[in-house]
């Protein structure tokens, strides 16, 4: 009975020992994807948008009706904010980063971007234990952030991020994070989420499904949107 109790204990250390050891080899893999996917963007969409820049500085120098020149110079602020943007994903993606303080940035972005107020209330460790998680929530909240902007039109928008266990709705098991954002914004018919690439909703739902989260969103015509999504805080395997 002794030696079946000991080795027991033995298999279940080693076995700790492999789960970690899986761990930490998925962690790496997936540091060096972003590492890829950043540097891609970088020398592609990057440079691309660097160039559009360029030229309508040029043209906004050469260009002598007043009203061309206004709509010139409304481009160019658009590009930087883009710009500016996308320097920020490509920063996320090359390092390990501080969730807090990158959300916090990404709301301000936001905010800057789409001209809406915002009420933020942002709790949560500054590390979290898993690369993968850390970057799905950023990538959530951006992408929320976005559809209250672009198709929402919202004049303000709430947030809040938090470590809770998981609510009815989405069926876990647990604690995990919860990100919610609403706003007062023009909303949709419900029948309209699920039409390919529509508010950008459909690639929302298979993010946080492939890491073992639940999505739920609520709209109504005039009513704005408020997306609510739950990943848990283990067991995250993909982003």
């Amino acid at each position: 009975m002794i030696a079946v109790v000991y080795l027991d204990l033995k298999e279940k250390r080693w076995w700790r020992e492999a789960m970690r050891l899986a761990r930490v080899r998925q962690d790496m893999a997936v540091l060096e994807e972003r590492q890829e996917i950043a540097r891609e963007m970088h020398d592609g969409v990057g440079a691309l948008m660097s160039a559009v820049l360029f030229q309508t500085e040029y043209l906004t120098e050469v260009e002598e009706r007043p009203e061309t020149r206004a709509e010139l110079q409304e481009l160019q602020e658009k590009v930087r904010k883009a710009i500016t943007e996308l320097r920020q994903v490509v920063r996320v993606m090359r390092e390990e980063f501080d969730l807090r303080e990158r959300l916090e940035e990404a709301v301000a972005t936001a905010s800057d971007i789409w001209g809406f107020g915002v009420v933020s209330h942002v709790d949560v460790p500054q590390e979290l234990t898993s690369p993968m998680l850390r970057l799905a929530v950023f990538r959530i909240l951006q992408e929320a952030l976005t559809n209250a902007g672009k198709h929402s039109g919202a004049r303000t928008v709430e947030i809040s991020v938090t470590i809770d266990s998981s609510p009815s709705w989405a069926g876990g098991t647990g604690d995990g994070v919860l990100v919610t954002v609403s706003d007062d914004g023009r909303g949709a018919a419900t029948e309209e989420l699920d039409k390919d690439g529509h508010y950008g909703l459909v690639g929302m739902r298979e993010r946080v499904e492939r890491i073992g989260g639940s999505l739920r969103i609520t709209t109504a015509p005039d009513k704005g949107f408020t997306i609510e999504a739950w990943v848990p805080l283990e067991g995250v395997v993909d982003v």
